[in-house]
């Protein structure tokens, strides 16, 4: 359900606030006014491509939010959506204050609302999603059916899959299984392990390095105690000074600081031999793993990139040799489990046929119903359930459905795309979501010309029909009909300024203002006695729907 739609900068409509509640909202004004901007306003938040061109004439971007409740029986958790476009077609769109894509505005709410509008007659054109209609009608049953049904066809799907695979594994040339057994020889050969590859290069460094370390250790031992070294050199300058310190009594100082520099000397030259006596200088072990390096390198370029690769390419290799030569063994496994999963699928295939079939008189009568009950007399819908060839059975089931419109008696029954009008669509639309009640998973309805062609009764008992639908769900109408307009529970007026820069304007109606509105909307002037015909008529439609309250609470 919409609790709220703000709208900035779209189409004329350069600011509007409106507040939805669940019921029955009309929006109602002059043609041009602004209506349709308010439509387009919904489509963006469900995720319809946005155009550059809508956007207000004297601004840089448009920006439309909505705080939605998906859950119309949760008022406590609600959805909040944000969408934006510049002038530069750069968009922007969130959900619930985190950053998302228009994809998941499509994903996340478009499947909660359903805009019926004259061009919005997808499912009627789409003969593929009939069956759905029709299930949607039966309720629980058909969905639990369909369900069992869907499971066992990707069941069935999946065998199939295996089976052709199983088939094309036994036509593997002998060229390739030479391939895939001579890759498992050399990778058997070398038995690699995961992480060995790294391990040998960090290993051959050190072990590169060792003679380098050996030899700069050494050279530098040599320079500190070797002969002619620091050392001597240190303890030359000491006995020289010493000699003195008797005449100049302060070289003794130099002479302490000489000898600390040669104790630290010979500590440094004992830790430097220690060190290289530490040193491994194996050239065999070096050689050893520079060879398995190589070894190693070249599997790795021919089967790679990494060892990993290579290690899972050989697992396949492996498996796929022993699935060729199990072949046989598997193929009639899998044909033997093929004819019993198929054989549960058509059990399953035949109860939703049957249960569709059951019904579908019933769908159809209860529509040929609301479409007298809208003065479509002449007008008919037909069911089609045509079983198909179990290679053309899909997931939503083993047959064909189809609603065919036949627009007079006299007329033969045709796909809606061939021969239905917008308006007839639009009413069709009406009288599948009236039917269906309750048991339609979409909340909110947003009809945009449903009343196009509709007059006087028709108008009446259209206005009645929307009125109905809002008892179990959120329903937007864009509306000319003044018979419509007395319905809603919420009545905004859309009216458009005159001035140099016009602009859409949107107002919630009073009761008072509704009659005015209504007036006009009856006769193009609010007289006195256009007025009076106007509170005649909402005396009248809230009479009714007082009645249908009381109706309902008696049921309950």
């Amino acid at each position: 359900m919409i609790d709220e739609l703000i709208v900035k900068n779209l189409a004329l409509i350069a600011h509007a606030r409106l507040s939805f509640a669940p019921g029955l909202t009309v929006l109602t004004g002059e043609t041009g006014a602004g209506k349709t901007a308010l439509i387009s306003a919904l489509k963006l938040i469900m995720g319809e491509r946005a155009h550059a061109s809508s956007l207000r004439f004297d601004s840089e971007s448009l920006e439309v939010s909505a705080r939605l409740y998906i859950d119309p029986n949760d008022d406590a958790q609600d959805t909040t959506v944000f969408r934006s476009l510049s002038k530069d077609k750069k968009t922007r769109v969130m959900i619930s204050g985190s950053i998302a894509s228009v994809q998941e505005l499509k994903q996340r709410i478009a499947p909660f609302l359903d805009l019926c509008g004259q061009h919005a007659q997808q499912q009627l054109l789409n003969a593929n999603t009939h069956a759905s209609l029709l299930d949607a009608f039966i309720g629980k049953d058909a969905f639990e059916a369909l369900a069992r049904y869907r499971t066992q066809f990707a069941r069935v799907e999946e065998v199939k899959a295996a089976l052709v695979r199983t088939r094309d594994l036994r036509k593997t040339s002998q060229e390739k299984l030479d391939a895939l057994n001579y890759m498992l020889e050399r990778t058997r050969a070398l038995d690699p392990k995961v992480d060995e590859y790294e391990e040998l290069l960090s290993r051959t460094k050190q072990a590169e390095s060792a003679r380098d370390l050996y030899l700069c250790a050494h050279d530098a031992y040599e320079a500190l105690v070797g002969e002619g070294g620091a050392s001597d050199r240190i303890d030359t300058a000491t006995a020289r000074l010493q000699a003195y310190t008797n005449i100049a009594p302060q070289l003794a100082e130099y002479v302490s600081t000489l000898s600390d520099c040669a104790s630290y000397v010979r500590d440094v030259s004992r830790a430097l031999s220690a060190f290289w006596e530490h040193i491994d200088l194996n050239a065999h072990d070096l050689e050893r793993m520079q060879e398995r390096i190589a070894a190693l390198q070249d599997l790795m370029r021919a089967y790679g990139p990494t060892l990993s690769d290579v290690l899972s390419k050989a697992e396949a290799a492996k498996t796929y040799i022993s699935r060729h030569e199990n072949s046989d063994e598997i193929e009639r496994a899998l044909e033997e489990g093929l004819v019993e999963e198929e054989h549960t699928l058509k059990r399953y295939a035949d109860e939703l046929n049957e249960l569709r079939a059951e019904n579908s008189s019933s769908f159809e009568e209860a529509l040929n119903q609301v479409l007298r009950d809208l003065r479509m007399a002449n007008a008919s819908i037909s069911l089609t359930q045509t079983l198909l060839p179990q290679k053309l059975w899909t997931s939503n089931g083993p047959s064909r459905v189809e609603l065919l419109f036949r627009p007079g008696k006299a007329a033969a029954p045709l796909p809606f795309a061939q021969i239905a009008s917008g308006g007839e669509m639009s009413r069709v639309m009406l009288a599948i979501k009236v039917i269906l009640g309750a048991r339609d998973p979409q909340t909110t309805f947003v009809f945009d010309e449903v009343d196009a062609g509709v007059g006087g009764e028709t108008a009446t008992l259209l206005a009645k029909m929307l009125y109905r639908l809002s008892a179990h769900h959120q329903v937007i109408v864009v509306t000319h009909l003044a018979q419509v307009a007395v319905y809603a529970d919420t009545h905004y007026k859309v009216s458009k300024t005159t001035d140099d820069l016009p602009k859409t304007n949107i107002t919630a109606l009073s009761e008072t203002q509704r009659v005015t509105e209504i007036a006009r909307m009856l006769s193009g002037d609010v007289s006195d006695l256009a007025c009076a015909h106007a509170q005649a008529m909402l005396t009248e439609a809230a009479a009714t729907k007082a009645a249908a309250t009381k109706a309902h609470d008696a049921r309950a």
